[in-house]
């Protein structure tokens, strides 16, 4: 491989031109931009300071806006055409196109609200089902689950090891009292669940026979109604969130029109990244800017259109 002879440049220039000489030094592609030497050891740029990075940090998070909102469309809309098509070759006006940039931008509000709903409804459809599995043992009972003690009767929802045998229990408690019922529910792997209806004279001594056969209370609290009215509610609820995930869904797809125009976008957000990367390593002032690179020796006829001495700016190589 050849050896590249390189010379090391300097320009300082207007603190207004800076955007400018960024972009044409950045067209012909032939200048890599370098941090600066030490600032106490050098007197053209000592008193100058590094850009703060907030337009840099402002590119950066349009851009991964703008990914996220493509990403998110090709998952719900596949690209049509080969997986590896060239991409169209387009100029530097299409390129940097603001009335495509803003189509870009406008779409991706759209797919990033519909996301925003997407999750949203996750979210929901994810604690519904959980409520709606609680609810499962319970189905069979026809007795509201926010039945309250009265003054003579104590209602305990509870279960017990699904390993307990029924029968048996049954037996004990009318061997203790007359005064008690049990309401057989539902089961799962681990439970059998009851509801135990029961005179106030007599609920403790049950309740302490039946721990014998793992019985724990159940907690109900902030259910009003039967288990099955609950469980519809939810059902319906279910249904809603699946007709809004759709509708959202179909917002997401209906951007696919604008799939160019977010790719375009995102290289255009790159170009100023890279260039806004290249404006980190200079130095301003209020007035003036100054920024250190290398450029191929044969490179050097190329900078010449650059500067603009009527505006002040100037190359040292």
């Amino acid at each position: 491989m050849a050896i590249v002879k390189m010379k090391r440049l300097r320009l300082i220039g207007m603190a207004e031109d800076r955007e400018e000489l960024l972009r044409r030094l950045q067209r012909l592609g032939c200048v890599e931009v370098s941090e600066p030497g030490d600032p106490e050891k050098d007197q053209d740029w000592a008193l100058l300071a590094r850009p703060d990075g907030a337009a840099l940090a402002e590119l950066k998070t349009r851009a991964a806006e703008l990914s996220g909102a493509l990403s998110n469309l090709d998952r719900y809309e596949k690209p049509k055409g080969a997986l590896l098509q060239p991409r169209p070759q387009i100029s530097e006006g299409e390129l940097f196109d603001s009335a495509l940039r803003q189509e870009a931008q406008t779409a991706a509000d759209a797919i990033g609200a519909a996301e925003k709903r997407l999750a949203a409804a996750a979210s929901e459809q994810g604690r519904l089902r959980g409520q709606r599995q609680t609810l499962e043992p319970w189905l069979a009972l026809d007795v509201p689950l926010d039945t309250a003690d009265t003054e003579e009767v104590a209602f305990t929802f509870g279960s017990v090891s699904s390993r307990a045998d029924m029968e048996k229990i049954q037996e004990e408690v009318a061997a203790l009292t007359d005064l008690c019922q049990l309401l057989w529910a539902g089961r799962d792997g681990e439970q059998q669940y009851l509801l135990i209806v029961c005179h106030r004279s007599a609920a403790d001594a049950v309740l302490e026979a039946l721990k014998v056969h793992g019985f724990v209370r159940a907690n109900l609290r902030g259910w009003s109604g039967t288990a099955q009215e609950n469980a519809r509610a939810i059902d319906r609820r279910l249904e809603e969130l699946s007709a809004e995930v759709a509708q959202a869904e179909a917002v997401i797809r209906s951007q696919a029109g604008h799939r160019e125009a977010l790719r375009r976008s995102i290289d255009r957000l790159n170009q100023d990244i890279r260039r806004e990367e290249a404006g980190e390593k200079l130095r301003t002032s209020q007035t003036a800017f100054f920024v250190e690179g290398w450029v191929p020796a044969a490179d050097l006829d190329r900078l010449a259109g650059v500067p603009d001495p009527e505006r002040g700016a100037r190359f040292r190589c």
